[in-house]
């Protein structure tokens, strides 16, 4: 086995990548909800368990990467990825909230204002994308 694979910006590299993961499982699971109509309760349900898991997934594992790029010697970055991670922790309970007040109230606005929700979502998810495929190159440009 290669002792270079556990590198400390090694291991900060995997554990960006792994962040990655669940930021781009809900690119293309958030996608899916446009082939179901948003006014079946169900579908409401779904689409809040997918913002849940997203939501929390980020959190824990943007506080693992901070700690790994912080061992990494990238202050700077694991500055930004911490602050990532208290975001998606602070908006996740907004984010819910949010939605279940629209699921306790069902109406003729229910899909329209989901909808609003689920294209929020998907906008701040590729703005973090964005921002971490960004990172990659600047701190390990030579990796």
């Amino acid at each position: 086995m290669n002792a270079q694979v556990f590198t400390p910006p090694a291991m900060a590299l995997m554990a960006t990548i792994v962040l990655l993961f669940p930021m781009l499982y809900f690119a293309f699971a958030s996608l899916t909800f446009f082939l179901r109509p948003l006014a079946d309760p169900i579908v409401g349900r779904m689409l809040r368990g997918l913002f849940h898991a997203s939501f929390l997934a980020v959190a824990v594992l943007g506080a693992l990467d901070a700690l790994a790029l912080l061992a990494a010697g990238a202050p700077a970055v694991a500055m930004g990825v911490a602050l990532l991670a208290a975001a998606a922790f602070a908006l996740r309970a907004r984010v819910l909230a949010s939605i279940d007040t629209v699921l306790r109230a069902p109406g003729a606005e229910t899909p329209r204002r989901l909808r609003r929700l689920q294209l929020s979502g998907m906008a701040y998810n590729a703005a973090q994308i964005a921002l971490m495929l960004a990172a990659i190159p600047t701190v390990f440009g030579g990796a």
